[in-house]
């Protein structure tokens, strides 16, 4: 699956996501200083989905009225849970789960 990691997010994610085979990029490599708007314009644009801890972005997605980028928040895990959590949610609801 095609991520985009917020910067807020630790590496150990980012790498973990990397080491199981999805393409991801993390915004700390790519625009450190990224704005929430350009995280989600690049999102789009590469369609990726973001993986954050921000509120505000799932927000301005929302309130946005366009189609994607999807959203997961991870919010009050430790590093090592964020990895499993985000593991676990694409499992669940990547395209090849569902039989896309």
């Amino acid at each position: 699956m095609r991520l985009l990691v917020d910067a807020c997010m630790s590496r150990q994610l980012f790498e973990a996501l990397a080491d199981f085979g999805h393409d991801a990029t993390w915004v700390r490599d790519w625009q450190p200083s990224a704005t929430d708007t350009e995280i989600i314009r690049k999102a789009r644009d590469e369609r990726r989905a973001i993986i954050t801890l921000d509120r505000d972005i799932p927000a301005l997605v929302l309130r946005s009225e366009q189609s994607g980028p999807s959203v997961l928040r991870l919010i009050r895990l430790s590093s090592q849970m964020q990895v499993l959590a985000a593991l676990e949610a694409l499992r669940r609801h990547s395209p090849a789960a569902r039989g896309n």
